[in-house]
């Protein structure tokens, strides 16, 4: 597995929207669409596309929200796996990779 985040844009918005949570799991997280036109209201949010290689595979948003005292803080309020890829491996590739001490693009230091 090559699992990254990107955010989400125009080349990458139709494949993000199309991912959908599986049968009675519906409740746990908005849709995609709900997601992304929450994010266009708030600049706070940074909805993001999970891959594995090139494959969209799934969807999380996080957030920066600096009215929280004393320094903000950070929320990961969403995170969607698409129905068709469940039951994958990705969850303990995720754990396996940050035991490793492995840092993924996105959380490395800058």
């Amino acid at each position: 597995m090559q699992l990254r985040l990107e955010p989400v844009t125009q080349e990458n918005r139709l494949a993000v929207l199309g991912l959908r949570a599986g049968t009675g799991q519906e409740g746990f997280v908005e849709t995609v669409s709900a997601c992304l036109d929450e994010a266009a209201q708030r600049a706070d949010w940074r909805p993001m596309a999970i891959y594995d290689g090139t494959a969209v595979v799934g969807f999380a948003m996080y957030g920066y929200f600096w009215e929280y005292p004393p320094a903000g803080r950070v929320w990961l309020d969403r995170l969607l796996i698409d129905a068709a890829r469940q039951g994958r491996g990705y969850g303990r590739a995720a754990v396996a990779s940050e035991r490793s001490g492995r840092q993924h693009r996105c959380c490395a230091p800058v």
